[in-house]
């Protein structure tokens, strides 16, 4: 029987199935550090006193936890918890199958579409046809689905709704069993609407959507590069690589989270350089200078999601450099991307060939990610593979443009970024991944031009703070006697 303690007509206990306290007037689950202030707000209004009594009661009971952060809190439940409150206006997303997330609000579930599955629900600018306007219907109706949902806390950790799978749904008599051969014929039907609306589908892009498009995609031409490529194989080729089990992954998989931890080294780099060269890291036009120099992000774990779109097209050139079965857009690289993409994959190669024996630190400090004391030597010591990674990233951005756009395999891999299971992405959905390509483009490029320092050892020691003072012992060109602001004075 669970304890409970009387605080006039409210009653606080401890929740069934979860080691959390809940106060049953206002069915929500309360923080043991949070008691007396819950009791001593609207609806309680208990005295100081009072609450800080009963506070201390419920902190001799068994089985509460005092950190409710580290509890694992569930994506759904079978049966309601009786102690919370139940609503029935929850919103399940369906874009994914494995996705439960619930929200009750429609504005939250958009957002929950555009920073999770980077899809967007929107019709053309203006007076879109008819036609335009039930598409947008019909596919907003497919991406969620109305259910009954709970959650413990209003705030904070737990504070997310989880999906009631069965609420409370009474007994009701079983019909009588449907004769065989009627049963054979509905299972017919189902199956041929169903094959009817896997028809409808778009699996293969056709060159023709774009006169579906806005002039985003007319801009763009997405469409026409992409034209009859497979989706479904299209989307496989940008997905996290599997552990193990599949040719070349475990390759893949190296790149994957060396492309991390090149990120992670860039930004840490940028946090050391000094102003100007982090304003001139900023520069996006020749002749103007930017107001503010190039900064890194507050917390250095948020690195690993703003990398997300340079890994994807990193395993995109994985997968489709390798011989497969599916016919994926052309692209050519340069001669100078074709020599570091080589060596790149040798070294990722070579990765997946270490030795049982051989230490995992060994592998670590190689090529995954990981977040080093940043005054420590591995902080800012780059192995090979790193190396290699970086210069191939820098020659995917050192490429002029002759005639096309498409003639960069760079942006290639972004026309591929652009599409979705659900259709392509828009000016509000792939922006964003523009800008986070763009800021760690420019961690790399300044990573790289620290690296070509002829005093880069000087420059990590000072980074690591071994070094108060940067001392350049080498000599300048200027001590020469003979030097000029115009180079060496070769006149007798």
């Amino acid at each position: 029987m669970a304890e409970t303690s009387p605080i006039g007509p409210q009653f606080i206990s401890l929740l069934p199935r979860f080691p959390l306290v809940v106060c049953q007037s206002c069915q929500v689950a309360v923080r043991p550090k949070q008691i007396a202030y819950h009791l001593t707000h609207d609806p309680h209004r208990l005295s100081l006193r009072h609450a800080q009594e009963t506070a201390a009661t419920i902190g001799t009971w068994e089985g509460i936890s005092y950190d409710p952060t580290t509890l694992q809190y569930p994506l759904s439940v079978q049966d309601p918890i009786q102690a919370l409150s139940i609503y029935t206006d929850g919103i399940l997303c369906t874009v994914a199958a494995d996705c439960q997330y619930v929200c009750r609000s429609l504005k939250a579930m958009k957002e929950h579409w555009r920073t999770t599955h980077r899809f967007s629900v929107r019709t053309k600018p203006g007076h879109p046809r008819a036609q335009h306007r039930q598409r947008a219907r019909d596919l907003l109706d497919r991406s969620w689905r109305q259910v009954t949902c709970q959650r413990f806390f209003v705030r904070g950790a737990g504070s997310s709704y989880f999906w009631v799978q069965q609420p409370g749904i009474p007994h009701l008599p079983q019909a009588p069993p449907i004769p065989s051969s009627q049963a054979e014929e509905i299972v017919q039907q189902v199956e041929q609407r169903y094959t009817e609306a896997l028809s409808t589908v778009e699996h293969t892009i056709e060159a023709g959507q774009v006169d579906d498009a806005n002039p985003w995609l007319r801009r763009t031409q997405w469409p026409t590069y992409l034209r009859g490529i497979l989706v479904p194989p299209l989307l496989q080729s940008l997905e996290t690589p599997a552990p193990e089990g599949v040719e070349n992954e475990a390759i893949v998989r190296v790149i994957w989270d060396v492309m991390g931890s090149v990120a992670a080294m860039s930004q840490r780099i940028t946090k050391q350089c000094g102003h100007f060269a982090r304003t001139e890291a900023a520069r996006t036009e020749q002749h103007e200078s930017p107001f503010t120099p190039l900064l890194a992000y507050m917390d250095e774990a948020n690195i690993q999601r703003h990398v997300e779109p340079w890994q994807r097209i990193l395993v995109f050139f994985a997968r489709t450099q390798q011989p497969h079965d599916w016919q994926s857009p052309q692209y050519q690289f340069t001669p100078r991307q074709s020599r570091t993409w080589r060596e790149l994959w040798r070294l990722a190669q070579a990765q997946t060939e270490v030795p049982p024996g051989e230490s995992s630190t060994t592998a670590q400090s190689q090529g995954s990610p990981s977040y080093p004391d940043p005054q420590s030597y591995d902080a800012f010591s780059a192995s090979p593979v790193q190396i290699a990674c970086m210069d191939f990233c820098i020659e995917l951005l050192n490429q002029r443009i002759g005639v096309s756009e498409y003639e960069s395999a760079f942006v290639c891999a972004l026309a591929v970024l652009g599409r979705t299971s659900y259709g392509w992405m828009d000016t509000d959905s792939y922006p964003p991944i523009l800008s986070k390509i763009l800021k760690i483009a420019r961690f790399i490029v300044l990573h790289k031009a620290v690296r070509l320092d002829p005093y880069v050892d000087e420059l990590i020691a000072s980074f690591q703070g071994h070094s108060s003072k940067l001392v350049l012992s080498a000599e300048t060109p200027f001590d020469e006697p003979g030097y000029l602001l115009s180079g060496y004075d070769h006149l007798s």
